[in-house]
């Protein structure tokens, strides 16, 4: 660049070295880097997210049909099975009992506890004493 200081001409030399400055390609690929790294994070944490979520809900489940094959067994034995009554369910869990005669004086109860997106099915034997 050409101009006029006093009455003398100067000429302005590109800078090189470590002071020059970054070109627009190059400031564009660390954009773009960053930005496929930011996706990239983006998307990690929201799958962690989900993953949690269905762990907790298969816990919940898991808890509530031991919970209630452990009342089960604190109740008196019923030779027909009917009279076992199931625990309150959280909003969105659904309980189900069935029982079945092994032998005389043996049940075998099976809990099973539905929620959207599957169910967890425990069993355990109650036996008259």
């Amino acid at each position: 660049m050409m101009g006029m200081k006093g009455d003398r001409q100067y000429t302005r030399q590109p800078v090189r070295g470590p002071q020059a400055g970054a070109t627009l390609l190059e400031v564009l690929v660390a954009v773009g880097i960053l930005a496929m790294a930011l996706v990239i994070l983006i998307t990690g944490l929201s799958t962690g997210v989900m993953a949690v979520r269905n762990a907790d809900t298969l816990t919940t489940a898991t808890n509530l049909a031991a919970s209630q094959l452990e009342t089960i067994k604190a109740q008196a034995y019923d030779v027909s099975g009917a009279a076992y009554t199931p625990i309150a369910a959280p909003a969105g869990y659904t309980l189900s009992l069935a029982t079945g005669v092994i032998a005389a004086g043996m049940q075998q109860v099976t809990v099973t506890v539905s929620f959207t997106g599957g169910a967890v099915t425990i069993s355990n034997y109650k036996v008259n004493r």
